[in-house]
This record gives C-alpha cells, structure tokens and sequence, in this order.
C-alpha cells in the first residue's frame, strides 16, 4: 500500500429507486471519494449487485475501500464480500470474513458473546431454543439486517410460552420478508462506541425524547422516516465523561474483549443497552457501521480532533495494521475531557 495510490471503492448497488438507507450508502461512496482525492490517490467505484461483479477485482493491484452493505438487497452472504477479497489477496477497509460473518448473523454473535460470558441479553431463534425464559419481554429483529431495517414497535411483546414467540417469528417473517429472531428487550438507555484498530472513541447516546410511555428503541422510522415524530425526537449526544466515568470505564472494557474475541479489525461499532440498573449490556456488534459525517462513528472522531480526511486516512491504515497517532483521553473534575496525541 505505500506505492499503491489506487483506490476503488465497493459498495452495493442501490437500484433506480434506492431505499433511505441506501441513499446513506451513497452519501458515504460520495464522502469517501472526495476524502481520497483529496488524498492524493487515484479514486473509482464500483457497484457491486451480486458476487460476479467482484470478478473486475481480481487482476487490480491497488487498495480496496469496503462499503457494501448488502448483496442483490440482503445482508445474508454479506461477509463473502471481504471472503472474495481476502482470496485475490487484495488489502481493503474494514473487517475480515470472520468477524463479518460472525457479527452479522445477530443469532450466532450472541452465542458467541454468550459463550465468553460477555453481558447481552437471552434471544430466541426457530434453531436456537435454549434461552428462552417465559415471561421475558422481547423484541424481533430480523437476523441479518443493519440499519434498524425490519425494526418496530409492533414487535415488542411479553413471553407467555416459547409457541407463542416463535408463532411471532414467523408472523413477522411472512409480513416483512426477512429471517427474524426474538431479542430480550433491555429497557434502558442505548449507547453505542465506536472503534478503529481495536482502540474505543467517546460513547455516544441515543435520546429517546417525547417518547412518553413507547419504548424507546431506534425503530425503522426513527431513523429514516423524516415526516414522522420519532425521527424528530431522536438524537445522538455525547456521552458525559465527567459525571459517568465508571460506566464508560466498564463500556470500554467489554468492547476491548469483542474485539479480541469476533477478531475485529479496522473499524467497528458495539450497540449497548445499559439497564434501569447501570448495567450495560451489548446489544450487537457492527463489523461495517456507518461513517457518514453525520454517524456515530464520525462525531466520535470528530470528539477528539480527528477530521473527515483524517479519518479516511486512519481506517485505511488500520487495516493494513499501521499504528495512527495515538490519541490519550483523560477525565479530570479540573479540566474536563483533555485530548492528547503523540
């Protein structure tokens, strides 16, 4: 990559009507191509509607930007992508086929996360019985999705018996079309952090306004519908490092151990719910989150000095296993937030 000044970028053909998440894929492709020029490299794209259009890939010799978020309009096979990649021997953004693979079926990342005693909540899936507990409430998500697709209140229920949550599985299944388990529902707040090459950014909150007696979850049309009150009264803000300082100690904890143990690399987001307790609990894992200048991810970098091109920048190095500059955030009831970079 030091003599390699090509870049192309992979993203998901978005069709001739695209979705509003995908009209964000857009953005993104946009946002990183102005960044690399801006670089200095040599930029093109390519759409990528299902795997034979990654055959174009095979004889180029430069680097590979990663921002496919599905395949022919699923996230199923999504971790083949970086699998192709890794098989022509081509270096490229974000994570691997593991941790792509592992992260994006919710099902097998929570028995995972399960397994290694990491803090996250019981599910239900037509294959995967073993933690159902009556009485719990749950939320379905569809397996394989990101971006709150497939995601809504109508979807939160009380356990009476495990029947009667699969027969909801597979309701929703016929009504929306995708694979859908059932989650354990943690009422409470949701923060997420961002990570680049293993290292944790400041945490983010959801605000949940107005929501009054709704559960307060970042539902489909919380995030995309524009016209609808949910989506008005949402917001991400910083998390107070200052008033919350042992909970953010604790978050960053977990994080470090999904790290090592989903074999992330590059770039990442982990979801959490942290209870009417203080207890946080993770909520997902996204090996190939956002990062629009408006995302998580980017008002994380933006926290600690760390701009659009800067950016671009270090999540190409991180997947190349290149040290960036070392950023130090420390709390003090004198100074506040203090960054430092050496």
């Amino acid at each position: 990559m030091e003599n390699a000044k090509e870049i192309i970028i992979i993203h998901n053909d978005v069709g001739e009507t695209p979705t509003k998440e995908n009209e964000d894929t857009l953005v993104q492709v946009n946002e990183v191509f102005s960044s690399l020029e801006e670089l200095g490299y040599a930029v093109s794209k390519l759409s990528v509607k299902d795997f034979s259009d990654l055959e174009k890939l095979k004889d180029f010799k430069g680097y590979v930007f990663n921002l496919v978020e599905d395949i022919d309009g699923s996230g199923k096979l999504l971790h083949l992508v970086p699998k192709i990649l890794e098989d022509y021997g081509l270096e490229f953004s974000g994570c691997g086929s593991y941790a792509m693979e592992m992260s994006n079926s919710k099902v097998n990342c929570k028995k995972i996360l399960l397994r290694n005693n990491i803090p996250t909540g019981g599910f239900v899936a037509e294959c995967n019985t073993e933690y159902f507990v009556e009485g719990t409430k749950y939320i379905l998500k569809p397996i394989h999705e990101c971006a709150s697709v497939g995601i809504s209140t109508d979807g939160i229920f009380v356990a009476e018996s495990l029947p009667q949550v699969l027969d909801k599985i597979k309701e929703f299944e016929s009504k929306n079309g995708y694979t859908y388990f059932a989650d354990e529902f943690i009422d409470g707040r949701e923060i997420s952090v961002s990570m680049i090459h293993g290292r944790t950014l400041p945490p983010r909150e959801m605000m949940f306004l107005n929501f009054g007696d709704k559960p307060k979850i970042l539902s489909y049309k919380a995030k995309w519908d524009l016209e609808s009150e949910d989506y008005d009264n949402t917001e991400s803000r910083e998390v107070d490092l200052l008033e919350e300082t042992e909970l953010v100690i604790e978050i960053n904890r977990i994080c470090v151990e999904c790290w090592k143990i989903l074999k992330l690399s590059g770039y990442a987001r982990i979801d959490f719910r942290v209870d009417n307790t203080g207890k946080p609990h993770v909520m997902e894992i996204n090996a190939n989150p956002c990062i629009t200048t408006d995302s998580s991810l980017d008002l994380s970098c933006q926290k600690v000095g760390i701009s659009q091109n800067d950016k671009v920048s270090l999540l190409i190095n991180s997947s190349l296993d290149k040290p960036f500059r070392k950023t130090i955030i420390t709390v003090s009831e004198k100074d506040g937030l203090s960054v430092k970079e050496n």
